[in-house]
């Protein structure tokens, strides 16, 4: 599989000999291990931003194993407009597949002269996620877009231990989750400091059979009654406000803070319709120190605590991040929350963000989830660096759960490969569960 898109890329990409020989100035002419590595950083950032067509290696799901993909992207201006299509696809080694396709229109926002508070390729831009595996989601569109997307995801095994905050992992099941989204989103910047969106999308969900046979089925084990929604065929309209701020407008200090409400109608009668009230709040603080000398004139240990900036006017101690976020679920009288639409603790969840890294994917879901993180990351040489992290969390099945008691945490380290502020791969592994150990990997999450 990984050949044919390989070849595939090769073939795209002969067209476009700018951006060929880019890439290949970046990786190869470039290369120096002895006495340079920003040449590295930029050799990474080539081969997953390459432009019209790059190759992607992604999560498709939890539990999926890593894809090989292709994205094609390209961006057409005229004037202050802008035009962004994109299509991309993914297989993984377990034959799951993400097919996802966009199109974005942007213009200048009739509030203000909004500039990006981040440098370009930093992860999210114009309603579109970047491959950023920082997902923080907050960073700041510059124009007013509006974006029409649609997906199809096909997770061959997804794992189920059941509802709620106290489950056992001798509870393990599996299922496939497939799922068609077809949907729109507009992004209005208010000023430097803020926005308002809305999103709209078509969900048709649907439950299969997993493809791991030494496990029990979901069906098997759990039934309906312990999977609300399992046998069910109802398809939904999902519709979305929200809002952003972030404090200050510009820097690599920042405060940021997300909240939304999200309206989940069943169009096959009311029995699975349900809203869900979400906030996330992230702080991040670049430890930076002032540096007069060079890496050259610098130690050894000094370079490896203290890393120059390209300018070499301060060097990077590490960033650290705080982030916290809930999200709380609201049934109507006789409703209830489909299995497959509960958030999850464990590992990442289905849109890629790290939850409880010491723990298996999916190991808790429910309705309802809280969950705080502290993280450490330092870079270490070029784009590879270590981290290291404290995670606090909790399911609940009804809002009253959520009080800050009995929550499940995890301390761990791991590593990273970044390129311009981007996570591109991270593996860590987690302690202090009261669970077996294991190594967990993440690529970014195909979208």
């Amino acid at each position: 599989m990984p050949r044919v898109f390989l070849l595939l890329f090769l073939s795209l990409s002969a067209g476009y000999g700018q951006t060929r020989d880019e890439l290949h100035i970046a990786c190869f002419e470039r290369a120096n291990l002895h006495n340079g590595k920003h040449w590295l950083e930029e050799c990474v950032e080539q081969i997953f931003t390459h432009r019209p067509v790059h190759l992607t290696l992604s999560t498709i799901a939890p539990g999926t194993g890593v894809g090989f993909g292709l994205k094609v992207e390209t961006v057409k201006r005229g004037g202050e407009f802008e035009m962004l299509p994109s299509l991309q696809a993914a297989v993984s080694n377990d034959k799951s597949y993400v097919l996802d396709a966009g199109l974005t229109f942007a213009a200048p926002s009739i509030f203000c002269k909004c500039a990006l508070p981040d440098p370009p390729f930093s992860g999210r831009r114009y309603g579109q996620e970047a491959i950023s595996l920082r997902r923080d989601g907050l960073r700041s569109d510059s124009k007013f877009s509006v974006t029409l997307r649609a997906r199809l995801l096909d997770a061959k095994e997804q794992d189920f231990y059941g509802i709620g905050p106290d489950t056992s992992l001798s509870g393990v099941s599996n299922y496939r989750f497939r799922q068609f989204q077809f949907g729109a989103s507009s992004t209005l910047p208010l000023s430097d400091r803020s926005s308002i969106g809305f999103a709209i999308d078509y969900l048709q969900p649907r439950i299969h059979p997993g493809a791991n046979t030494s496990e029990p089925s979901i069906e098997s084990l759990y039934g309906a009654p312990g999977a609300p929604g399992l046998g069910s065929r109802h398809n939904f309209i999902r519709y979305e406000p929200r809002l952003r701020f972030r404090i200050p407008a510009h820097g690599t200090n920042y405060s940021d803070l997300q909240a939304g409400y999200s309206f989940y109608q069943d169009l096959n009668g009311s029995r699975y319709s349900f809203q869900r009230l979400w906030a996330a709040i992230r702080t991040e603080y670049n430890i930076r120190i002032p540096t007069r000398a060079t890496p050259a004139k610098r130690g050894g240990l000094a370079n490896f605590l203290c890393p120059s900036s390209r300018s070499a006017a301060y060097c990077s101690a590490g960033d650290l991040s705080f982030n916290a976020l809930v999200g709380i679920a609201y049934t109507g009288h006789g409703s209830q929350v489909p299995f497959y639409f509960d958030e999850t603790l464990g590992g990442a969840d289905l849109r890629g963000n790290d939850t409880l890294r010491g723990f298996v994917d999916y190991r808790f879901r429910g309705p309802s989830r809280v969950l705080f993180q502290a993280e450490y990351r330092h870079p270490v040489w070029g784009p590879v660096g270590v981290l290291s992290f404290y995670d606090l969390g909790k399911v609940a099945v009804v809002p009253s759960g959520l009080a800050l008691h009995s929550l499940r945490h995890d301390i761990g380290l791991g590593v990273y490969v970044a390129a311009t502020g981007r996570v591109v791969f991270r593996a860590y592994v987690g302690f202090g569960t009261g669970e077996p150990t294991h190594v967990n990997y993440k690529f970014p999450t195909a979208f």
